[in-house]
């Protein structure tokens, strides 16, 4: 019932402020679980939350039912409950085939004529039943920017605003993200969930590999392009080329953005991006390689309102992460990634989603803006077990160097908030929550 209550206030301040009366601001933190908040303000870590529950109100809220992010923020986005918006999971169900399917929603592919031309564009099918509070506004004459809300995707259609959709943008191969992990260490190629293991077989010090971009539309086939490798074990550096360019990395470095360019058809060609990191370049070379991620100037299926608004930000900031799941969690558990690699992340991710916030702020010309964080989410996930001596995967050596790492992110978010606070007009209303909270 309170995250209705909330729902229903919100809408009320967004009447006020299409008609002159002070703009609604929204942050949302994935995962934030209000007993850390509590022990953390007590404590004098989190000073900008405190003074915004000292100078306005706080109370717990519930969450949906099930409490989980694809339910809760579908409940959030819609003032729904999810008996009537349909997202009730991360999967679904399908009982014919005895399969699962991800809980919401699914690619489309393209169609190609006969020739090979694109006749269809690709798409993406919502599961998600009910408008979003915002594409109501809008419709009412608010103007709002929505910046990356979990499970707002495809993103609305809105006039004189914009949107960029967060979670659930899926990568070139339709799936949530699909990393891929290169080395000499493999004997042959592999899957483990969320990503995929290709040998890096070196002829000299060279060695070639296929990366499977997109499925073919009629054929089913992956269409793949070739990477090359070439190793100076004595340097600990390596020299990766693929079809677009050529970049020389040391033990230890990530690449610029690299270009994709995956012709499926001599006349209809899908395009991505992605970034590399050398792992080791010594004794075993080992190269982790990101999602094959939308490239923001020719998106494989559209993830921001107006289309131009994703060249847009690459024109702003070059180019930007634009798959939804933003954190390789996949990676991490099997060892594609340090954790150290991992909060870095964490940290540059959660930094450019605030200056993206603290810029569409500056450039005003909005009623409504809802900007959303997940790395608070993935932390806890993934090094909670580190501050929990009882957890079974509890390891004194990591809890030594990653203790803190759920209570840091915390603190990152306390520092967003007060460079927001610092922002607001006199009239201007500020929500800061969560989807749901977070334990063992």
């Amino acid at each position: 019932m309170l995250i209705r209550a909330i729902f229903f206030s919100i809408i009320l301040a967004i009447s006020f402020a299409a008609h002159g009366e002070g703009r609604v601001i929204i942050l949302g933190f994935d995962g934030v679980d209000p007993g850390i908040v509590e022990s953390m303000m007590a404590a004098g870590e989190l000073p900008q939350l405190s003074s915004l529950r000292d100078k306005g109100s706080y109370t717990k809220l519930g969450s949906s039912n099930p409490p989980q992010s694809p339910t809760a923020w579908s409940s959030f986005t819609t003032g729904k409950h999810p008996g009537n918006h349909g997202v009730f999971d991360f999967l679904r169900r399908i009982p014919q085939k005895y399969s699962v399917r991800v809980g919401f929603g699914s690619p489309t592919s393209a169609g190609l004529g006969a020739d090979g031309a694109l006749v269809k564009a690709p798409g993406f099918n919502s599961i998600r039943k009910g408008d979003s509070f915002w594409k109501v506004a809008n419709e009412q004459g608010a103007k709002v920017k929505i910046l990356a809300v979990p499970f707002s995707f495809p993103a609305d259609e809105l006039e004189d605003s914009c949107m960029l959709s967060g979670l659930g943008v899926p990568d070139l191969r339709g799936t949530t993200s699909t990393y891929f992990l290169m080395s000499d260490a493999f004997e042959k190629p592999g899957k483990v969930a969320g990503g995929v293991r290709l040998p890096l077989k070196f002829d000299g010090a060279t060695a070639t590999v296929n990366v499977e971009g997109l499925r073919h539309p009629k054929t089913r086939k992956f269409v793949s392009l070739p990477v090359s490798v070439t190793a100076d074990r004595a340097a600990k550096s390596v020299e990766v080329t693929i079809p677009s360019k050529t970049v020389t990395l040391q033990e230890g470095e990530w690449s610029e953005w690299l270009e994709w360019s995956f012709e499926v058809t001599p006349k209809y060609t899908a395009h991505a991006v992605s970034r590399i990191h050398v792992l080791e370049a010594g004794e075993t070379v080992r190269l982790y390689m990101t999602c094959l991620q939308f490239h923001p100037e020719k998106p494989y299926i559209p993830f921001t309102n107006p289309e131009s608004y994703s060249k847009e930000l690459r024109d702003r900031y070059g180019f930007y992460k634009t798959i939804g799941w933003v954190f390789d969690t996949n990676a991490l558990k099997h060892d594609a990634l340090t954790e150290s690699l991992f909060l870095e992340d964490v940290r540059n991710t959660m930094q450019w989603r605030e200056t993206l916030t603290l810029d569409e702020i500056d450039r005003g010309e909005f009623d409504l803006l809802v900007s959303a964080w997940t790395g608070t989410d993935r932390v806890s996930h993934l090094f909670w077990r580190y501050r929990d001596t009882e957890h079974p995967m509890y390891d004194a050596e990591g809890a030594a160097k990653f203790g803190t790492a759920v209570e840091d992110t915390y603190k990152r978010m306390d520092e967003t908030v007060g460079k927001v606070v610092a922002k607001l007009k006199s009239d201007d209303l500020l929500f800061v929550m969560s989807d749901h909270g977070f334990h063992s």
